[in-house]
């Protein structure tokens, strides 16, 4: 026999919030941003703000921290031969925030036309 679970909200044991998301894997910070012109966030997890650095560097700024830098960052490009790179090759990630960078297949930078997208997993603190 094949059950269906219906509900409108999972709150926590006291009934006054979400459940929190602890020791799973999921994704801890994650942002969808535009950077065509302006630094635009289209949608995020955990990212209290984004800052344009110079032409396709940018950096992410984290709502809560991760426990330490060893935390996985992953990006993509929504442009043909562009590829996100995230830490940005020269800079290290810190528990506050992490530098990303978007370059063609030959290391050049380039600001995508479209988005880009990342997603962080680690422990937060």
């Amino acid at each position: 026999m094949t059950s269906v679970l219906n509900v409108d909200t999972i709150a926590d044991k006291a009934g006054t919030g979400p459940v929190a998301l602890t020791k799973q894997h999921a994704a801890k910070a994650y942002a969808n941003i535009t950077t065509a012109s302006t630094i635009a966030i289209n949608g995020s997890f955990n990212i209290s703000g984004v800052v344009d650095n110079a032409a396709a560097q940018t950096t992410y700024s984290f709502t809560s921290s991760f426990t330490n830098n060893d935390y996985s960052a992953l990006g993509t490009s929504g442009d043909n031969g562009l590829i996100a790179n995230f830490p940005q090759t020269d800079q290290v990630p810190t528990t506050g925030s992490i530098r990303g960078i978007t370059v063609t297949d030959a290391s050049t930078t380039a600001d995508p036309a479209s988005q880009v997208n990342s997603a962080m997993l680690g422990d937060l603190a």
